[in-house]
């Protein structure tokens, strides 16, 4: 990975049980990371997202990569914007396991465990948008507008 990188990294409510200094990704010195404001990590590359600011949706739309839990705002926000996603498999959250099992089923996000996470080594692979998905981006945002409206109608 040649040229610096911008990571949003959607981690910080509600994931107090995970330790953040734990991660080796921080370490890496072409990676920039803009996390929330309640987000406990500090590093020279590390920048919070200040309490005050409220349209989010500009930093994800800004990033190489989104790391983040399966919450629907960030995960809707990413697929907008067609920036490629890592999302931290919860498999005890029903609705995050639900959505992530539709994002992988097209295409549109990689999973990574927690415990796979705190050793990883970002490369040139996971700043990919596959082209299938990016071709479908605009497919799959009505696909998901369909199914939403199945739901209640059905």
């Amino acid at each position: 990975m040649g040229e610096r990188k911008l990571i949003f990294f959607g981690l910080g409510m509600k994931i107090g049980h995970y330790a953040l200094d734990e991660l080796d990704i921080w370490n890496q010195k072409n990676i920039t990371f803009i996390v929330s404001s309640n987000t406990k990590i500090q590093g020279g590359n590390i920048y919070r997202i200040p309490r005050s600011y409220t349209n989010v949706q500009h930093f994800i739309a800004a990033s190489d990569l989104v790391v983040s839990k399966a919450g629907w705002g960030t995960v809707s926000e990413a697929i907008s914007s067609g920036t490629p996603t890592l999302i931290i498999s919860r498999s005890n959250m029903v609705e995050d396991r639900n959505t992530t099992d539709y994002l992988k089923q097209h295409t549109l996000c990689r999973t990574i465990a927690w415990e796979e996470l705190k050793h990883l080594h970002l490369d040139d692979r996971f700043f990919e948008y596959s082209p299938s998905a990016k071709n479908r981006n605009e497919d799959c945002k009505h696909l998901i507008v369909k199914d939403i409206l199945d739901i209640l109608y059905s």
